[in-house]
């Protein structure tokens, strides 16, 4: 018999064989994330009798929409037993999911897919991008000199960080970070802990630069065949030559560098490998509560008819502040390119060009456009 539920603590050993057969991590990582952020009442499966066929996990976090704090989950791991693939489990397993998690508050969802278009299905679009940049050794001469010429670096420290004596600094300075982005992870010291011992699970190396005893950036980074940097953290372009350079002239063995970032960053990096790809993608668990969320004080009433293939729930004619209305309404959007408008990975005058949006009133949409320009969508976390 075929039965879906929320996880519960006994299921663990038999999702963890599954992620182990499935995703190619280390035996030190999958360890450390079965024992620390493996949370039944936020993960679902599917069983066929005893088999377990299809699994997904998420961990609860804080998303930064603009400017508002969002309930949320990471989507991670999900996964379906070969044999039972393309026989509707993933999408059953799916569909329970988004139900249980919007009885739990939750709005948003984000995920990494690996590959982006098999979760359309499911309402969820890419919504962040990310900046990978490649660097040699060779660029070494050229961030020294920056260096040497700045004033400020005389007042500067770029070294090796022990991580866990310096929590509170690293935690403000991407506190300050998140400040820039919109559809980020927020994290309180406790999450930042976490997320910490997560990357060193997996032996990573933190760098940061100091003035006058504050952490102005830092990055978390893996020596593999090159050096890999999946945390680089910085306000500004000074601080990200200092990291950079920090970076080449202590790592001199490696020819390789690439560092993964928002894009913003990437143009304060002299590179010509810069490649902007996207990264994250994101779903909508409850349409009412996300637009209250985000415009429930607005005094204005402007009335958008959202459709979602997947949540039925998520279909309707809503007030800009969330509450079901019979007007008509100004604009139909699909709840997917909902998103993508309100965290400002796209504009509407975007989406109106690329035939996603239907306009029904050009003077209200002429506001809704003012009112929602497009961000820097950028997340650190892929899980």
């Amino acid at each position: 018999m075929i039965k879906t539920a929320l996880c519960n603590i006994s299921d663990k050993d038999k999702i963890k064989k599954l992620w182990i057969d499935l995703f190619d991590d280390s035996e030190n990582f999958v360890d450390w994330f079965f024992e620390n952020r493996f949370h039944p009442k936020y993960s679902c499966c599917t069983y066929d009798d005893d088999i377990l066929v299809s699994a997904m996990q998420s961990v609860p976090m804080n998303l930064k929409i603009r400017e508002i704090s969002i309930p949320s989950t990471m989507i991670c791991g999900v996964s379906t037993k070969k044999e039972y693939r393309n026989k509707g489990f993933m999408h059953k397993t799916f569909s329970h999911y988004m139900k249980e998690m919007n009885d739990k508050g939750i709005i948003l969802t984000t995920l990494k897919a690996v590959s982006i278009p098999t979760y359309h299905s499911v309402s969820h679009l890419s919504c962040t991008t990310s900046a990978y940049v490649t660097l040699s050794k060779n660029d070494a001469d050229y961030y020294k000199n920056i260096f040497d010429n700045n004033p400020i670096n005389k007042v500067t420290k770029t070294q090796i960080i022990d991580v866990f004596s310096n929590i509170n600094k690293l935690n403000e300075c991407y506190c300050k970070f998140t400040d820039l982005y919109s559809a980020i992870a927020l994290r309180n010291e406790k999450e930042f802990l976490l997320k910490m011992h997560d990357y060193y699970s997996d032996n990573a190396q933190c760098m940061a630069v100091i003035q006058s005893g504050i952490i102005k950036g830092y990055c978390i980074y893996f020596k593999q065949e090159g050096i890999y940097c999946e945390e680089f953290v910085v306000s500004d372009k000074d601080t990200t030559d200092c990291l950079i350079y920090g970076l080449l002239s202590q790592n001199r063995n490696y020819e390789k560098f690439e560092i993964k970032t928002s894009k913003t960053v990437s143009e304060y990096i002299n590179s010509s490998n810069i490649n902007i790809k996207d990264q994250n993608s994101m779903g909508i668990v409850n349409v009412q509560k996300l637009l209250n969320a985000m415009f429930g004080k607005m005094h204005k009433d402007y009335v958008i008819e959202v459709e979602d293939a997947f949540i039925q729930n998520n279909n309707g004619i809503f007030l800009l502040n969330g509450s079901k209305t019979q007007k008509p309404a100004h604009l139909k959007i699909s709840s997917g390119q909902l998103l993508r408008l309100i965290c400002g990975y796209d504009s509407l005058d975007n989406l109106i060009r690329n035939n996603n949006v239907s306009i029904y009133d050009k003077a209200a949409c002429e506001d809704l456009s003012k009112m929602l320009p497009m961000c820097d969508c950028f997340i650190i976390d892929e899980y």
